[in-house]
């Protein structure tokens, strides 16, 4: 991290976000890094409901939280064979030889849910995770032998990557946000403003004023009337703004039949 001396909090975590980005832009990045360095921002600009979220994903959720939905890893359940090495190999190479009812294994959908730190996401990531119950069952094999079967977890090392890349997309998001806002904020806002003046000034130029006025007093009248007025006003807006936003220079539209003397679509001002 830059050892430069920094004015402000802001400043700084312009300067923390600005590296967190570069890192996240690396092959080799280092997530439990970036972890470490958005909390610090989060500590510098006061966001506690953030910072939490940081220091949950680096050191584990806590108890009683709601544990965000990415961190609810899909799986397997199924019966496989326990025992020692040889006893494995023995059973998988009647598998293949001869082949073994598929309802024997009873797989069934599982969830993880994943509460620990970044640590054990990012090494589950690589190798998947298995979990041995303590059910077992003994059955014969089509070789007349007999294994003895261990229920077990299973939860690929694909799907725990995939909830490591929702974690590093909701770390870039904050960070290229929050980097936009610190660093050009003044600047989007001088930009809005020009906008907004612009939009002002054409707004004014529509002359809507008398159509918004009347729709006003006619919605605040009690008589029943009024309503109706009100919603032939709302047309009559509706219809000068559409004339005003007409801007074909045609006076035909070639590609659709019109009651005119030639036959096609009348689109001169007006015909909107």
């Amino acid at each position: 991290m830059s050892k430069n001396i920094f004015t402000s909090p802001q400043e700084e975590a312009v300067s923390i976000l600005g590296e967190s980005l570069f890192d996240l832009t690396s092959p080799n990045r280092d997530i439990k890094s970036i972890l470490r360095k958005c909390q610090l921002v989060c500590e510098l600009l006061g966001r506690d409901q953030q910072k939490s979220w940081f220091h949950q994903e680096l050191n584990g959720y806590y108890k009683g939280a709601n544990l965000p939905s990415y961190r609810k890893i899909a799986g397997t359940r199924k019966w496989d064979a326990s025992g020692s090495a040889y006893e494995r190999s023995k059973w998988f190479s009647e598998e293949m030889v001869y082949g073994v009812d598929p309802e024997l294994y009873e797989e069934e959908a599982d969830t993880l849910e994943v509460w620990a730190g970044i640590d054990w996401i990012l090494s589950a990531s690589k190798t998947g995770f298995r979990e041995h119950l303590e059910e077992t069952k003994i059955v014969s094999s089509s070789g007349r032998r007999t294994y003895t079967l261990q229920r077990v977890r299973i939860f690929t090392a694909p799907s725990i990557a995939a909830s490591l890349s929702q974690i590093e997309k909701i770390v870039y998001d904050f960070v290229s946000s929050v980097y936009v806002q610190l660093k050009y904020g003044n600047v989007i806002r001088d930009i809005w403003n020009d906008y907004r003046l612009l939009v002002d000034k054409a707004l004014s130029q529509l002359e809507l004023t008398q159509h918004l006025s009347a729709i006003e007093t006619n919605l605040l009248s009690t008589n029943a009337e009024a309503c109706r007025s009100a919603a032939f006003e709302c047309r009559n807006l509706l219809n000068d703004l559409a004339n005003h936003l007409w801007r074909d220079p045609r006076s035909r539209y070639e590609h659709l039949q019109g009651k005119t003397d030639d036959g096609k679509l009348d689109v001169s001002q007006g015909k909107f």
